[in-house]
């Protein structure tokens, strides 16, 4: 029941690593990011995607794209446009689009 529920500021930064680490809990903070934006909750995005980077990175792949999305995201409504624009570099990159193709992403 409700008494075995722990709360999350309860648990140590490992356990919180590998809470977060379960596909579906990474999942679910992706989603949360697009949330905080869509309610113009920013600075708590930005806590988000600062908490999953190291792990979206260490998996690579579909969870790396995600979060540079989102993040880049972020990182423009913060006007801090430089940075988005490595995130947006980076995300072109792993859509690997041959240069002529590269007007179809915009």
């Amino acid at each position: 029941g409700s008494e075995d529920a722990h709360s999350l500021a309860d648990l140590s930064p490992e356990e919180m690593t590998a809470v977060l680490n379960n596909n579906r809990n990474l999942g679910t903070a992706i989603d949360l990011v697009g949330c905080y934006l869509k309610n113009y909750e920013i600075d708590k995005a930005d806590r988000i995607c600062q908490r999953i980077e190291p792990l979206c990175r260490e998996r690579g792949g579909l969870w790396l794209f995600k979060l540079l999305n989102m993040y880049s995201t972020v990182r423009m409504k913060q006007s801090r446009h430089q940075e988005a624009l490595a995130m947006y570099e980076e995300y072109e990159e792993l859509i690997g689009l041959e240069p002529e193709e590269h007007w179809e992403l915009y």
